[in-house]
């Protein structure tokens, strides 16, 4: 006890010893020991330094401002915001810190906030050089350039050797077309600062816009002289020749570098990529020369693995990723070797190999990405949604920017018919990566869905930026621009497609252009180059149709598609457009003689035998119809569209038998079709009751407890009914009802169910509403069902 009180007496001693001078002293101390460290280039030092400040004094607004700039060298934008933002709370007066923060906010595209940034300097210092330069970069960047150059002069004229100023206007001149301008203004700047790199990059720019490659070439030697150790120069000059088909010089500049460097990894996978594009099997053998040098590199080998899936060699690839994995079996090599194979075996279709590869994987490491994601894929493919929302949000617990786990989320929730929550998860993952395309598309079909065209657009052009030559991105924008009636910048997006070599895209587009102009006959010249560029092109066929019709020319319609019969006799489009003509005007002899026709051309056309049976059934010859479906049932014995339409008639006709036998055979091909299950298991429970077939339709009906249809949740509804489920069952027929209370069946069903409970007025209830439903529905064995229940009056 006596020791303890003399230590606290010793520690008291000691606090005025370690106190000396005020808090804004110690902290003006560490900043400018801080600033020291700046200028002799030890910057991480210096940033200790500046939030030693902080700690002593939190507003010291300069310590903020300070590492402000040192964020600003690292380019931590977010960090370097923050900063800003605090000291220009704590200092009002720092007139640098407003500016920056107009330029962070110029970076981003958010003109107004930059624009406010400089006015509010300018307002208080109109002669401010860093505002009037930050003003007329906001001015050009809105491509006001008369407006950016007058502030530009002005700018020079209060400080004549700013480069920054310089920089804009050259800048300026060279987004005008005015090439020569701005390589004087970038020789003048270069004269005051003959080292800035920045300066230098403009002018590379400005001299590729000119196409002068000579003087390109010549400044990236020049920078490879005084920059020798800068891989990026290598790449860039590299580039640069293998463009201009100079491939041998582009090798030796990047084989100079490597025997100066040859502990540069990257610099030999550069040499890889740009041999692989001349000489692949080379390619390798360099990367196998290269991993001899060191073979415990393992990014060699995963190089050398793609390299050979790229150019075919596909067993050498898999056995060298199994040989990675039996080497590493723990690692992260040996788990980033199985996750290729896992993935591989996936896309082929091999889930068991797939699974026993992740199992693998997730034994040794329980939170993997790759392979939780994987995992997923496998999840949603056997509809065990639950499962892959759970894993993915492991995956998003890790890492908040995995935009492929946050549209598989949403993809999961699209599979359960969650609408609402899929497309907020497809939001965010845009909020995480605007160019991802699959989040793009669904999102903006659901704004066009609510004829939000202008939102569509945009959601459409920023994932268009980060893939510009995406077909189905470019599709999907033209399609929204002829909705708007944008003629212009849809035959823009065809002006694209036909640079890209797709002539029948930009036909096709064209043509949609001149129909949507209502310049049929234009529109019919365009479509038929699309067919030319591309013959067998169904929605092609379709609008060039719709044109002829419009034109009142439907004898030339049926012309022109009998000669591409003639032309491309294993075309089945035409044959469905001249039975689409024959029905439109009720000639049903001509519809089954064209379906005929194209059955004997091809026939496993399943087309074809629906558009059979539907020209038989619209004569009321529902026997033909149900033959037409025998018929092609027997031709293409897999196909479930037709089995189900075959079954549905033969109950029309009574013929239960068959029509079970055929839903045993579809769920025997494939357990995942949900209208086979549902009539299968109604017809155990209505027309084949017993205790083993209650059993079965329960077990069939089970995927349905949480379906968003009525008539599958109400099918497991009734399955209950039947087995004595009572409670359960009137959770489910009440949703149901609520879902759809004016379908007949769904209250008869819920009235059995109160009947059954001997809830007298609840049962009269639904059954008297299931009487006049079914009456007015003509359902005359409904009818006689609901009479057996309802009392007498």
């Amino acid at each position: 006890m006596k020791q303890l009180h003399y230590s606290i007496i010793a520690a008291m001693l000691l606090i005025p010893l370690s106190g000396c001078g005020s808090s804004s002293d110690s902290a003006a101390d560490f900043i400018g020991s801080g600033k020291a460290l700046v200028q002799e280039g030890k910057l991480e030092k210096a940033r200790l330094e500046f939030k030693n400040a902080i700690q002593i004094d939190p507003r010291t607004a300069d310590a903020f401002y300070q590492l402000a700039l040192l964020d600003e060298k690292s380019q931590e934008w977010k960090s370097m915001y923050a900063n800003l933002t605090t000291t220009e709370q704590l200092d009002p007066k720092n007139l640098e810190a407003s500016v920056k923060l107009g330029q962070i906010f110029l970076l981003s595209g958010n003109f107004e906030k930059a624009r406010g940034k400089a006015k509010k300097v300018l307002d208080v210092e109109p002669d401010n050089v860093g505002a009037i330069i930050l003003r007329a970069s906001i001015e050009m960047k809105q491509q006001n350039f008369d407006s950016a150059l007058k502030d530009i002069e002005q700018a020079l004229l209060l400080d004549k050797n700013n480069v920054e100023a310089m920089s804009v206007k050259a800048i300026s001149f060279s987004q005008q077309g005015h090439y020569k301008k701005a390589l004087v203004v970038l020789e003048q700047a270069l004269q005051v600062k003959p080292d800035s790199l920045s300066l230098t990059m403009i002018k590379l720019s400005v001299l590729e816009e000119q196409k002068d490659y000579v003087a390109v070439e010549s400044i990236y030697r020049n920078l490879l002289l005084t920059q020798p150790d800068e891989r990026w120069v290598v790449a860039a000059l590299a580039k640069l020749l293998n463009s201009q088909d100079k491939y041998e010089d582009a090798k030796s500049v990047i084989e100079t570098f490597i025997l100066a460097k040859p502990e540069e990894r990257a610099a030999k996978l550069l040499l890889v990529s740009l041999v692989k594009t001349r000489e692949p099997k080379q390619a390798i053998a360099l990367l196998e020369k290269y991993i001899s040098l060191d073979n415990s590199d393992y990014e060699l080998h995963f190089a050398k693995i793609k390299l050979q899936l790229d150019i075919g060699e596909t067993e050498k690839a898999l056995a060298g990723l199994k040989e990675i994995d039996a080497q590493d079996t723990e690692g992260n090599n040996g788990r980033k070797a199985a996750m290729i194979l896992a993935n591989y075996d996936f896309r082929l279709g091999d889930m068991t190999s797939a699974q026993k590869r992740l199992n693998q994987v997730l034994a040794v490491a329980p939170e993997d990405e790759a392979a939780l994601i994987l995992k997923s894929k496998t999840n949603l493919l056997n509809n065990n949604v639950d499962e892959a929302i759970s894993n993915l949000r492991l995956v998003l617990r890790n890492n908040l920017k995995s935009d492929e786990a946050m549209v598989l989320i949403g993809q999961a929730y699209v599979q359960s018919d969650s609408v609402e929550l899929a497309e907020d998860h497809f939001r965010q993952a845009l909020s995480i990566n605007p160019a991802n395309q699959t989040a793009a598309l669904f999102v903006a079909d659901q704004l066009a869905r609510t004829d939000e065209i202008d939102r569509a657009e945009t959601v459409l052009s920023r994932a268009l930026q980060g893939n510009p030559t995406n077909i189905t991105l470019l599709q999907a924008v033209s399609n929204v621009k002829l909705r708007k009636e944008d003629w212009e910048g849809a035959g823009l997006i065809a002006d694209t497609f036909r640079t890209q070599g797709d002539d029948s895209a930009a036909a096709y587009l064209e043509g949609k252009i001149s129909q949507g102009q209502g310049r049929f006959e234009a529109a019919i010249e365009s479509y038929k180059a699309a067919l030319l560029a591309e013959p067998g092109l169904f929605y092609v066929m379709r609008e060039l149709a719709i044109c002829y019709v419009e034109l009142d020319r439907e004898n030339d319609l049926i012309s022109f598609l009998n000669e591409l019969i003639t032309e491309t006799p294993n075309d089945l489009g035409p044959y469905t457009l001249l039975y689409d003509l024959n029905a439109s005007d009720k000639d049903w002899a001509g519809a089954v003689s064209v379906v005929k026709a194209g059955i004997a051309k091809e026939p496993k056309w399943q087309r074809g035998y629906m558009m059979l049976a539907e020209a038989h059934q619209r004569q009321g010859q529902n026997v033909t119809a149900r033959m037409a479906y025998e018929s092609g049932l027997k031709a293409i014995s897999e196909s479930n569209v037709i089995a189900l339409q075959l079954a549905s008639a033969y109950e029309t006709e009574s013929d239960f038998i068959k029509a079970k036998v055929i839903y045993e055979n579809i769920l025997e091909r494939d357990l995942t079709v949900d209208v086979a299950a549902n009539n299968l298991a109604s017809l155990l429970t209505d027309r084949f009751q017993s205790n083993d077939n209650l059993q079965k339709a329960l077990e069939i009906s089970q995927r349905f407890e949480q379906a968003s249809e009525p008539y599958y949740l109400d099918t497991y509804g009734w399955v209950n009914v039947q087995i004595g489920n009572l409670d359960k069952a009137q959770v489910i027929l009440e949703r149901v009802i609520a879902e759809a209370p004016n379908v007949a069946i769904f209250n008869y069903h819920l009235g059995v169910l109160h009947h059954k409970k001997a809830d007298k007025m609840l049962a009269e209830k639904y059954l008297q509403q299931a009487l006049e439903l079914a009456q007015k529905q003509n359902d005359t064995d409904l009818v006689l069902k609901i009479g057996e229940l309802l009392p007498t009056s």
